[in-house]
């Protein structure tokens, strides 16, 4: 069983290397296994994590990659949106890793 402080430092962890709102908020808010969702078991569990700075850090943390990612996705539009047939919508999605058959 993990306790609550290796719980904290996987939160600080997933803090410093996220690179994806999604995939960010997926592993700290999602219930059940979100990270906050698996400290806060109890209302007063919750009041505290929400007081607490690495909670004020994610949601910082958050809209810097909400607003990258906003940012991007005007670019692109900007750059190519005029040859996309109308009513094409534009969405980032991670690149996967394949490999072909030689």
């Amino acid at each position: 069983m993990t306790t609550d402080d290796e719980l904290w430092a996987e939160v600080a962890a997933v803090i410093d290397s996220a690179k994806s709102a999604v995939h960010f908020s997926n592993q700290l808010f999602s219930p059940p296994d979100g990270l906050f969702c698996r400290l806060g078991r109890t209302e007063a569990d919750r009041r505290a994590i929400i007081e607490s700075d690495l909670f004020k850090r994610a949601r910082t943390k958050i809209r810097e990659l909400e607003s990258r990612e906003s940012d991007l996705l005007r670019e692109i539009n900007e750059q190519f949106g005029d040859r996309l047939p109308p009513d094409t919508y534009l969405r980032l999605e991670p690149v996967r890793q394949f490999t072909t058959a030689l």
